[in-house]
């Protein structure tokens, strides 16, 4: 293996999937370094051992805990785990302690679309620490953190834009470096296969957030097992549309960060953005629903600009259209599956190219 992938890994973000990873990486036998931005829940981190919002987990005894995101410098391969909105601040925490980030391969973990700006992960990370392409990757699949600490084992996709010209010596990845890294974060419990699709399997990981809340409406109004099978068939659609539209491969969304993820996130009872649905229909608010959940629903925060960008766009996408309405405007959910179904009749395959 590559000198530079045998330094320390550094998790940026303690939340429950940073902490799950980094103890399942620890537990692996890999150097890890787990950042927490405050100081204080470092600490307390650190002596127990355990995350307040995630009682499933004990973090492995080998990850040592940080709040110092100084001690990113030494590690060559750095995965932020936070949630989109502190995205660009972890960045800027990062570029201050690494100014010459050569020799660094950042792996994106960020499941969210910024808004105003539409930027995916990959690009706010590439701009704020300048990187090229070959150094910025982006792990996703379907791996809800509550089954990965229980070491049950997963699938997800590494993505690495692999430059031709390179072969893996250099500062990126190239096509030799991608397999190192493959090998680097696959686990015995955690299989990682590869891709070069970045922008695909990014999009994957943020589209099907919108979709599990629809799939959340669906389970909230009981509505049975073909209306929600039928309910995630027409989200791959719209997966596939609105995917290529930002420049994503067809073929990678029927692959483990987008089929996939879509499956667990729409079906899964450890899913907060499919929950956040069903509280949609309980609570009637969309606030209130937040506020149930507790913690970050990704897919609350991309539905207005998935909406605004599609619109400007002109594409056709009816079920995120109707998950805004009733995010953002207040649309009874019954109201919203009424409107779906009084669509003009057409042929399956329309809109396919």
């Amino acid at each position: 293996m590559h000198a530079r992938f045998k330094t320390s890994l550094f998790v940026a973000g303690a939340g429950c999937w940073g902490a799950t990873l980094a103890s399942m990486y620890a537990s692996a036998g890999r150097n890890v370094i787990l950042w927490e931005p405050d100081p204080g829940v470092a600490r307390v981190l650190a002596r127990t051992r355990r995350v307040a919002v995630f009682p499933g987990l004990r973090l492995h005894s080998s990850v040592r805990v940080t709040a110092d995101m100084g001690e990113a410098a030494g590690a060559g391969v750095v995965l932020i785990v936070t949630p989109s909105r502190y995205l660009r601040e972890t960045c800027l925490r990062l570029r201050d302690v690494v100014p010459n980030p050569d020799g660094k391969i950042v792996v994106s973990c960020v499941k969210g679309m910024e808004p105003g700006t539409m930027l995916r992960p990959t690009e706010i990370i590439r701009d704020l620490l300048r990187l090229r392409r070959d150094q910025v990757c982006v792990l996703s699949g379907p791996s809800h953190a509550e089954e990965v600490a229980a070491n049950k084992p997963a699938a997800v996709t590494l993505a690495v834009h692999q430059d031709p010209s390179a072969d893996g010596a250099g500062d990126g990845c190239g096509r030799g470096g991608a397999v190192l890294l493959q090998r680097l974060l696959s686990t015995p419990t955690m299989r990682v296969y590869t891709a070069d699709d970045v922008v695909g399997v990014e999009m994957g990981g943020i589209l099907k957030n919108v979709y599990a809340i629809a799939a959340g409406v669906c389970d909230g109004l009981g509505l049975g097992d073909n209306a929600k099978a039928a309910l995630i068939t027409r989200a791959m659609k719209e997966l596939v549309i609105a995917g290529r539209a930002m420049g994503g491969e067809a073929r990678t969304f029927f692959g483990l960060s987008g089929l996939g993820d879509l499956l667990t996130t729409a079906f899964s009872r450890h899913s907060r953005n499919r929950l956040f649905g069903e509280l949609l229909v309980r609570t009637g608010d969309a606030r209130r629903a937040l506020a149930e959940v507790k913690t970050v629903v990704e897919g609350a925060r991309t539905i207005v600009p998935l909406y605004n960008w599609a619109r400007r766009r002109r594409l056709d996408l009816p079920i995120a259209r109707e998950v805004y309405r009733i995010v953002e405007k207040a649309k009874p959910p019954r109201a919203a599956i009424a409107t779906l179904f009084a669509r003009t009749l057409k042929p399956e395959f329309h809109g396919y190219t």
